[in-house]
Formats: structure tokens, sequence, C-alpha cells
């Protein structure tokens, strides 16, 4: 008699690998669709660098307006609008990709520290200039680890 060897898997053995990789997906596909929100998000924060920088460069010259040199007409696939008022808030505008209504992510001069004064026009920062993210309409776990 000849014996012949078992070739290929069983059925239970491809049900397993089968409910692993249902398992792995269901947990993947939101972190993904978390992720690539937080990607558009980030576009955002990446054109307000220009932004900071002017921002900061008036007020260590003690400018009366902290957002005259900013003229920007940016406006991506994620990004409408970013802007900055008189007193060097930057505030970006998101496009309708991000959840959440009217979705804006404002960013705040602070002297020193997260805690620290507000940068004020017509005043040289006596310590150096951090940023603090805030928004109300975006929510938490969207928002790049650098503004949570």
């Amino acid at each position: 008699m000849i014996r012949r060897q078992q070739q290929g898997f069983t059925l239970i053995e491809l049900m397993i690998v089968v409910a692993i990789i249902g398992i792995l997906a269901a947990v993947a596909i939101p972190m993904y669709q978390d992720y690539t929100v937080r990607a558009r998000i980030s576009e955002g924060l990446s054109i307000a660098a220009v932004a900071k920088n002017l921002v900061v460069e008036d007020a260590m010259n003690a400018e009366p307006n902290l957002g005259a040199r900013w003229n920007s007409t940016v406006s991506t696939q994620n990004v409408s609008s970013v802007t900055v008022n008189a007193a060097g808030v930057i505030t970006v505008n998101y496009q309708n990709k991000i959840p959440g209504t009217s979705p804006a992510l404002t960013l705040t001069g602070r002297v020193g520290s997260p805690t620290g004064s507000v940068l004020a026009a017509s005043t040289v920062p006596d310590g150096p200039v951090v940023w603090v993210c805030a928004s109300t309409s975006i929510s938490a776990k969207y928002l790049p680890a650098n503004c949570r």
C-alpha cells in the first residue's frame, strides 16, 4: 500500500487565518482613517509655519500690527485659508474633508511657556515664543501630537 502525504491546509486552519486577518483589518482600518485626517490637519500647520515666523519677526521688531506682512491666498485640497490677525493669532481654516463643523485650528503665541502671557503687538517679547493650538470644532483625536 502506497502512503500519500497530506497536501494543503485543513478547513479549520484556513478559517483561523481568515479570522486573524479579519480582526487585524477591523483594528487597522479605523486607525488608518484617523491617521489620514491627522495628516490633512498637519498640512495646515506646515503652511502656518511660515506665518509663525513672520509674526515672531514682527513681534521682535515691536510692530503695531503682527499680521500685516501675511497675505497668503493659500488654498489646497485640505486647507481653505490661513489668516493672521493684528494680534498675531493664526487661524487655519480647513475644507470639509476634516470631520467637524467649520473645522478650524487657532495658533496663539505665548511668551516663555504655553501658560505665559499672550504675544502682544508693539511689545517685544522677553522670552521665547511658544505656540499653543486650540480648536473647538476638531476632535482631539485628530489633532497632531504637538497640538494635544
